[in-house]
C-alpha cells in the first residue's frame, strides 16, 4: 500500500528521472469508491498545477511541489476526516520521456566554472582530454546554415553525449557552395522567413534529439569581418555595408536605431521563435560578441544587437590575446583584455545572465620575442576567472593552430602549442572550481502538465 503523498513522490521522481509517467502503472484502490479516487486524482491535480505557478518559470526541485515523505492522503467527507490508501503498480513497458514532458536546464554553478574547448574537426576529442587529463564539460563545434548536413543530425550529436561532454553549435548564418566558399545570408531574408523551413527542419532534429545543448547563432555581430553584422546589413534591402548606405536609419524598423544591428535583432527573434514553435525546448540560447567593436561607431555597441532576456539564456564573448599584429604591440594579460574592452561591458551590463568565455585563447608565435610568455599568461588568466569575474560560468577555449593562415592576427591558439603552455593549462584547470562535467537540473513545463492530467484521469 502507499499513500497519495508518497505517490505524488513517487510520479515526480519518476518523471523527473526520465520516464513517461503515462506508461509507469495504475493506481487502485482497497477501500474506497472509484468517484472517490477520481476526487483524489483531481485534487492531486490541483495540487501539481499549484505547484507550478509557486515556481514560476525558473528552476524546481521536489520540495517545490511538496513531494516529501508524509502520512496517508486524506480528504474531507462530511465533515468527517476518512483515510484513503492507494496501492501503485509499476508497469514494465516504460517508455522514454520526450523534452515535452519534463525539460532539463544547464545548472548555473553557485561556485564554478565549466570548462570546454574546440579542436580542428576530425581530430579524437577523448584524445585530447586525455592528454590534459581532464574531461570538458562542452565542446564547441562551428558550422554553416548549410553544407550538405546540418549541426543537428544525431549522428554529429550522438558521440558527443556520449563522450560525456555538451554539444555547443557555434551557428553561422552564411552558404557554402560546391567550392566550399561561404555565401552570405541576408538578415533580411532571414526575417521575412526566407528560411522558415530550414530552421524548422533543424528545430526538429534539436527536438527529437532530446539532449540538452548549447546553441550559439551569428555570434561576432559587432565586428565587420562577419557577413551578418550590423556593419553589413544597411540600406533599403539590408545589401550595403554601413560605408555604402546613405543613411543608416531610415530604410529599417525604428528610425532612431541604426538599421544593421536593428534587423540583427528581429533576425535573431525569428530564429528563436521558429526553434520555440517547433518545440525545441532542449537548447541554452548563446549570445555572444566580439570583444572589440568595429567600426568604432557609436551605433556599433553590444547592447544595440542584445534581443531581449526572454530570448537569451547566456551571454558571452570572444577573446583573444594576439600579441604582436604587423609590429604593433599586442600582448595583454587576460585581465587587461576582459576589463578595457566590450567583454566587462556585457559582462556588468547583464549580470542576470551566465557569462561564457565562448572562444578565447592565447596566441603562441613561432619566436617568443612576438608572442610573449603564453604560460604565464595561461596561469594568470585561470586566476582572475575564479577570483575576480565569479559570474563567468564556461570558458570554452579555441585549441586550433591558425598561424599558417597568412594572417598576422591569427596564431597558434592550441592548449599545447608549446610543452610550458600544455603544462600549465593542465595545472590551471585542476582546480576543482574548474567543472569537468555539466550538471542539469528540471524544469517545469506546461505540456509537462497536459501529460499529467489524461493520465490522472485515465487510470
Amino acid at each position: 500500500m502507499i499513500s497519495m503523498q508518497d505517490l505524488k513522490r513517487k510520479l515526480f521522481e519518476e518523471s523527473l528521472a526520465g520516464k513517461d509517467i503515462s506508461s509507469l502503472g495504475n493506481i487502485t484502490n482497497s477501500t474506497n469508491t472509484e468517484r472517490q479516487v477520481d476526487q483524489g486524482k483531481r485534487r492531486f491535480i490541483k495540487y501539481i498545477a499549484a505547484g507550478a505557478v509557486a515556481a514560476g518559470v525558473g528552476y524546481v526541485a521536489a520540495k517545490n511541489f511538496g513531494l516529501l515523505k508524509g502520512t496517508e492522503y486524506t480528504e474531507t467527507t462530511n465533515s468527517k476526516r476518512a483515510t484513503t490508501e492507494y496501492t501503485y503498480t509499476e508497469a514494465t513497458n516504460s517508455k522514454t520521456a520526450t523534452t515535452e514532458s519534463i525539460i532539463r536546464r544547464i545548472k548555473i554553478p553557485d561556485n564554478g566554472c565549466y570548462l570546454g574547448a574546440a579542436i580542428p574537426d576530425g581530430e579524437d576529442f577523448n584524445q585530447f582530454e586525455n592528454e590534459i587529463g581532464k574531461k570538458m564539460a562542452i565542446r564547441n563545434s562551428f558550422w554553416t546554415f548549410e553544407h550538405g548536413t546540418t549541426p543537428f543530425e544525431e549522428k554529429q550529436l550522438t558521440p558527443i553525449i556520449k563522450n560525456d561532454n555538451v554539444p555547443m553549435i557555434s551557428w553561422e548564418p552564411v552558404l557554402l557552395n560546391k567550392k566550399k566558399e561561404e555565401i552570405p545570408i541576408k538578415l533580411q531574408d532571414i526575417i521575412d522567413g526566407k528560411y522558415d523551413e530550414h530552421l524548422t527542419r533543424c528545430a526538429s532534429k534539436v527536438k527529437t534529439f532530446e539532449h540538452t545543448i548549447f546553441l550559439r547563432p551569428a555570434w561576432e555581430m559587432n565586428g565587420s569581418w562577419t557577413p551578418y553584422s550590423g556593419a553589413n546589413n544597411f540600406g533599403l534591402y539590408g545589401d550595403k555595408t554601413w560605408k555604402e548606405a546613405d543613411d543608416l536609419y531610415k530604410y529599417y524598423g525604428d528610425p532612431k536605431k541604426a538599421d544593421g544591428p536593428e534587423r540583427y535583432v528581429d533576425a535573431w527573434r525569428r530564429i528563436r521563435k521558429v526553434f520555440d514553435k517547433t518545440g525545441a525546448n532542449n537548447i541554452e540560447w548563446v549570445w555572444s560578441t566580439a570583444s572589440s567593436n568595429y567600426p568604432q561607431e557609436i551605433w556599433n555597441v553590444p547592447e544595440n544587437y542584445y534581443p531581449g532576456d526572454e530570448y537569451v539564456d547566456w551571454v558571452g564573448v570572444s577573446l583573444y590575446n594576439h600579441g604582436w599584429i604587423y609590429e604593433k604591440k599586442g600582448w595583454f594579460s587576460f585581465d587587461t583584455l576582459f576589463s578595457r574592452t566590450e567583454p566587462i561591458r556585457v559582462y556588468n551590463m547583464y549580470r542576470h545572465k551566465p557569462f561564457m568565455l565562448a572562444e578565447w585563447g592565447c596566441g603562441e608565435g613561432r619566436e617568443y620575442a612576438i608572442s610573449g610568455d603564453k604560460a604565464k599568461w595561461i596561469t594568470e588568466a585561470f586566476d582572475v576567472i575564479k577570483n575576480k569575474y565569479s559570474n563567468i560560468k564556461a570558458a570554452v577555449w579555441f585549441s586550433k593552430d591558425k598561424s599558417n593562415l597568412g594572417d598576422p592576427s591569427e596564431k597558434d591558439w592550441r592548449i599545447d602549442s608549446s610543452p610550458q603552455a600544455l603544462q600549465t593549462y593542465v595545472k590551471s584547470i585542476s582546480d576543482p572550481y574548474f567543472l569537468d562535467h555539466v550538471t542539469f537540473e528540471p524544469v517545469i513545463s506546461h505540456t509537462s502538465l497536459n501529460q499529467l492530467v489524461p493520465y490522472l484521469l485515465r487510470n
